[in-house]
């Protein structure tokens, strides 16, 4: 006798804007962690947008620097920028290890090529979008009693 497994996933070639073959992405849109990981994603992306948009960073002043005044003044530009560079890398990180989790290095290798680039990511997102929306839908929907759905029988 042999068991019979039903699979769920959703099976994609990955490929680049010529259409060479880059991998393969293979997901169970099922699975409770990439609703859970992508929600999570979101709003931290967000968080991490509002502090960096919080950093007031002034223009680079005009001119060379001449004494410890205007020497000052720079370094003070540069922390800041630092600042929203380090909180970036930061959120960056996360997302690239928590996809990472999901779909494997491989697969988030074609979208980002080893770097830390989010917008490189944003295909992919928008990608499994559609098939976690189409699930939890259904999810909510098997809850909710249809108005065929004869209680008192």
């Amino acid at each position: 006798m042999a068991l019979t497994v039903k699979t769920n996933f959703v099976k994609e070639d990955i490929i680049d804007e010529n259409g060479n073959k880059l991998g393969e992405i293979i997901f169970n849109p099922k699975d409770s962690r990439i609703m859970s990981k992508l929600s999570i994603i979101l709003k931290e992306i967000t968080e991490a947008a509002n502090k960096v948009n919080n950093i007031k960073i002034d223009d680079i002043p005009e001119g060379k620097i001449e004494n410890i005044e205007d020497f000052t003044k720079f370094s003070e530009i540069c922390n800041k920028w630092l600042e929203a560079t380090n909180i970036e890398n930061e959120i960056i990180e996360k997302v690239i290890n928590e996809l990472t989790e999901i779909f494997g290095e491989k697969v988030i290798n074609c979208f980002t090529q080893g770097t830390n680039d989010l917008e490189s990511l944003m295909p992919l997102i928008e990608f499994i979008l559609p098939y976690i929306k189409v699930y939890k839908s259904e999810r909510v929907n098997s809850y909710i009693p249809s108005k065929n759905d004869d209680v008192m029988g």
